[in-house]
C-alpha cells in the first residue's frame, strides 16, 4: 500500500512539474525554481552523497552520489560497463520529499534528456517506462521494471 501512494506521488509530481514548466511561469515563483545549492535548501536536506543500488532483479544499474562544494554531481553505471556517464544533479524541495533531475543521462527518440526521479525515505525512484503521446519510451532498456528503486548502501 506504502508502495502504491509513492508511486501515486511520484506520477502526479511529475504531471506537477510538467505543466507548470512553461513559458508562461511568473519569474517570481521561486517554489517552481530548482535548487542546485544545498545552502539555499531547507535546514532538513538529506546529504544526497553516496552509493545507490537497485535490487537484482531490476536491472545492471549502480549510481554514486558525491558531493561538489555546494552542488551535487552523479555517475550512472550499468549495462557490463556500457553504460558510464556522468552529470549535474539539480535538487528541487518538495512537501515530503525532494525531486531530482540527472541532467542529460539519456536521449534519443521518445527519451527525454533529463531524467527525473524522487527522493524519500533514502531510496530514488526513477519512472523508467511509460507511454506518451509521442509513443512508449523506455529510458533504461537493460532493466526490467517500470520503476527503478535505487537504495542508498
Amino acid at each position: 500500500m506504502k508502495l502504491a501512494k509513492f508511486f501515486a506521488i511520484l506520477v502526479f509530481i511529475t504531471f506537477s512539474y510538467s505543466c507548470n514548466n512553461s513559458e508562461n511561469a511568473s519569474a517570481t515563483d521561486k517554489d517552481s525554481t530548482p535548487v542546485t545549492q544545498t545552502e539555499n535548501l531547507t535546514n532538513a536536506t538529506p546529504d544526497f552523497s553516496g552509493q545507490y543500488k537497485l535490487p537484482a532483479e531490476s536491472g545492471d544499474l549502480a549510481l554514486i552520489i558525491t558531493k561538489v562544494g555546494n552542488d551535487f554531481r552523479y555517475n550512472l553505471k550499468g549495462e557490463g560497463g556500457k553504460l558510464d556517464v556522468e552529470g549535474a544533479l539539480i535538487v528541487s524541495p518538495e512537501a515530503e520529499s525532494f525531486r531530482l533531475t540527472f541532467d542529460g543521462p539519456t536521449g534519443g527518440e521518445n527519451k527525454p534528456k533529463d531524467v527525473e526521479a524522487l527522493f524519500q525515505n533514502n531510496t530514488i525512484v526513477i519512472q523508467n517506462s511509460g507511454n506518451a503521446d509521442q509513443g512508449s519510451w523506455v529510458l533504461f532498456p537493460f532493466c526490467s521494471a517500470k520503476y527503478l528503486e535505487f537504495t542508498k548502501i
